[in-house]
């Protein structure tokens, strides 16, 4: 499939499972299936979606500035910062999971959990239902936050403040 027929600029790296290619840019995320040259999906516009998909027991997970009912008008302040889950078949949205404030990354998942780093705190999220499991607020007032990267043992995410970098897990 060539890149001009996904409508628009892919920005990251993409997701392969299943004889499947997970693709997201800036506002959409796609489903490809290379061997057939055809997109399977597409999901509605989206706005600020935050690096790869992530595929995981058949889900995709992605983060983004604004999800897909328009909750968003044009001021940055009245975005709504979200992680959802999508159908890996259909595209279609199993979950969502809003956040309050602002996120620069996807999540990391692991068989249990979906992490999810943002501006104030850490989110872990059920991926079955997006239901929250907890919340660890940074130790600090953060001005950069970084991808969390997640083993079934621990998380780990590097938060900096000022000239300060801290790995917190």
């Amino acid at each position: 499939v060539s890149l001009h027929s996904l409508y628009t600029e892919v920005n990251c790296p993409p997701a392969v499972a299943d004889d499947r290619v997970y693709v997201s840019s800036y506002l959409y995320t796609f489903c490809v299936d290379p061997d057939q040259d055809e997109i399977i999906w597409r999901t509605p516009e989206l706005e600020g979606i935050r690096g790869s998909p992530v595929v995981r027991n058949g889900s995709v997970y992605i983060a983004a500035l604004r999800g897909p009912d328009g909750n968003s008008g044009s001021e940055s302040s009245q975005r709504q910062p979200v992680v959802l889950s999508l159908s890996t078949t259909t595209g279609e949205v199993q979950w969502r999971y809003d956040i309050d404030a602002s996120v620069r990354s996807p999540p990391a998942v692991t068989n249990d959990t979906v992490f999810m780093n943002a501006e104030n705190a850490l989110h872990a999220i059920d991926p079955a239902m997006g239901e929250p499991r907890y919340t660890i607020e940074h130790p600090v007032e953060t001005i950069q936050y970084g991808i969390p990267v997640a083993t079934s043992d621990a998380v780990y995410v590097i938060i900096r403040e000022e000239e300060k970098a801290q790995l917190v897990s």
